[in-house]
């Protein structure tokens, strides 16, 4: 009878011990699912946030590039009417001055 109980409890013990192994691989598959997840998570901020960074880049030349042409625009409109002045503020002047010469 000993032995046979023996046997039982052995046996008991063997099916708690491959249950709490599969239960153990279980969890070790979670995390390293939860992982492999956070790791694919950081690197798609990182490359969001890369391609932020180049489209704010691009947009700062193009507006760099914009303001160029205009300021390049502008010194021809000067050079074109004989106007010699450094800064905006000096051409009000002069413009009323000619329009008031016109009229």
């Amino acid at each position: 009878m000993l032995r046979s109980e023996n046997v039982q409890v052995r046996s008991q013990l063997s099916i708690i011990q491959r249950r709490m192994f599969q239960e153990k691989q279980q969890i070790m598959d979670y995390l390293h699912q939860t992982e492999d997840n956070l790791i694919k998570t950081r690197t798609t901020q990182t490359a969001s946030t890369k391609i932020f960074t180049m489209i704010k880049d691009d947009e700062k030349i193009k507006l760099e590039l914009e303001l160029n042409t205009y300021k390049l625009k502008i010194k021809r409109l000067y050079s074109h009417f004989n106007i010699n002045i450094d800064s905006i503020e000096q051409l009000r002047p002069i413009l009323e001055d000619r329009l008031l010469q016109v009229y």
